[in-house]
């Protein structure tokens, strides 16, 4: 009976080699269990042992500590060990995870780099299938993948060759799922690159744009783009003549109201029928109050434009976007028109109290506490100043800056304010001393009424 072959040494020509380098350990396991098989070698135990024989030094220890080593099956220690090396596990093949590492090895690839579309494609496509055939991902996120990876001018001229060459049977609805058949997208990118490069495929060198290809590229997405530009002009003015339609019905609707109610209507209002627009320019806009109830039924009646009560002072003879008061804060600075809308110089908007007032007076009411806050934030700074310079702090040289700074009218305040101060403590050291001097009256009168008692009663002793 023949002997079976033994293993080879480490470092013979048939010896397994694990590729430190790839770190990828499939192709060391294949190598080494064709020896196994051919040698016999059926227990764990030996299996691990030779498993281990042919490796360098730290690869050995890296799978020395792997679960399963010491007490385990060789086939669940070498799943471990390939799953320690990311992708490299057969769970782990044909997955999505597996084909997001590929695709990030990837970017910005261009209609005329072939070469790194070819080994993408080359890397990617039996991922890409494996991951369709066992329903992990969709065609939709395989795609989304692909056009991850390609420029955008790339990816367009894609979809619009796809576009102009989609014939689907009658009845079927075109879905986001369905729209780009990830191994169209993959052969139409390829077409693309090969006609970019005249058909150099190798994509090493001369990698500028044909005059053909290129011109015919720029043609499908010229047309392509006015496809899409005349469906979308068509939608655009079938929704235009749908509102107007409905404007000019509504409007119809509530001239009929309001004529059968007895409403006057002023004579501008019958205009709008004519019109194109949804509100005419000349309308009462809802900013003013030019609706009155009758006592008697409750409708409203509108008589004439000197019933409108302007929205922003509340007086009548006019509407808000022609107040002469607006225009007025308007061209003083105070207010601002910006889209349509009045604020304030600051962009912000009118305040909204107190209600009783009208906008008007909330402006005015807004600026003089304004201005009373600054002036008093003036007098206040101005005081400031002069205390330091009395206590030496601020140099008296800086004062004339600090006054050319201050309004004339502020500083003449701050003295004012200084000098009424200064004749307050003053009067109160005057009141104080007065009070003094009445307090010592007072003692030294004292004081003698009872020396004069002490005096009169030792006369009357004596005489006792």
């Amino acid at each position: 009976m023949p002997e079976s072959p033994r293993m080879p040494r480490p470092g013979a020509k048939d010896a397994p080699v694990f590729d430190v380098a790839s770190e990828d350990p499939r192709s060391y396991f294949k190598h080494l269990e064709s020896l196994l098989e051919e040698c016999k070698i059926d227990s764990d135990a030996e299996k691990k042992r030779h498993t281990l024989r042919y490796l360098p030094e730290d690869v050995e220890d890296q799978w020395k500590y792997q679960d399963h080593y010491k007490a385990g099956t060789y086939a669940n220690w070498k799943k471990e060990i390939l799953r320690s090396y990311t992708g490299k596990s057969d769970e782990d093949r044909g997955t999505i995870h597996q084909l997001r590492r590929i695709m990030k090895r990837f970017s910005n690839i261009s209609i005329t780099d072939a070469y790194e579309y070819a080994k993408m494609k080359r890397e990617a496509q039996p991922v890409m299938a494996q991951v369709m055939e066992n329903k992990y991902a969709t065609n939709r996120e395989i795609t989304d993948l692909i056009w991850e990876v390609l420029t955008r001018d790339f990816a367009m001229a894609i979809r619009t060759r796809i576009s102009l060459r989609r014939v689907e049977p009658a009845g079927t609805p075109i879905t986001s799922e369905n729209r780009y058949p990830y191994a169209e997208v993959l052969k139409i990118g390829q077409h693309l690159i090969d006609e970019a490069n005249d058909g150099d495929t190798s994509g090493r060198s001369g990698r500028t744009y044909s005059d053909t290809s290129g011109t015919s590229v720029k043609i499908e997405l010229k047309e392509s783009m006015n496809d899409m530009m005349k469906e979308f002009m068509a939608g655009l003015t079938d929704v235009i003549q749908t509102q107007t339609r409905s404007t000019h019905q509504q409007f119809d609707s509530v001239l009929k109201a309001l004529h059968q109610s007895g409403t006057q209507v002023p004579n501008y209002h019958q205009s709008a029928q004519n019109s194109s627009l949804h509100v005419p320019s000349h309308a009462p806009s809802s900013q003013n109050r030019g609706w009155q109830h009758s006592n008697s039924t409750n409708k409203p009646t509108f008589t004439s434009l000197e019933d409108l009560l302007c929205y922003f002072c509340d007086q009548s003879g006019h509407m808000s976007r022609n107040c002469p008061h607006r225009l007025e804060m308007v061209e003083e600075g105070l207010l601002i028109e910006r889209d349509g809308r009045t604020l304030l110089k600051d962009g912000g908007p009118i305040p909204r109290f107190p209600v009783e007032y009208s906008q008007k007076q909330r402006v005015e009411k807004f600026y003089e506490k304004l201005h009373k806050q600054e002036a008093e934030r003036r007098s206040v700074n101005m005081m400031e100043s002069f205390s330091m310079v009395g206590r030496g702090v601020i140099p008296v040289a800086t004062m004339p800056q600090i006054n050319r700074q201050a309004d004339p009218r502020d500083i003449r305040i701050a003295e004012l304010e200084r000098l009424v101060k200064a004749a307050n403590i003053q009067l109160d050291l005057r009141h104080a001393d007065k009070c003094r001097k009445e307090t010592m009256k007072r003692k030294m009168s004292l004081k003698s009424r009872v020396s004069g008692q002490f005096k009169d009663r030792g006369v009357g002793m004596a005489s006792s």
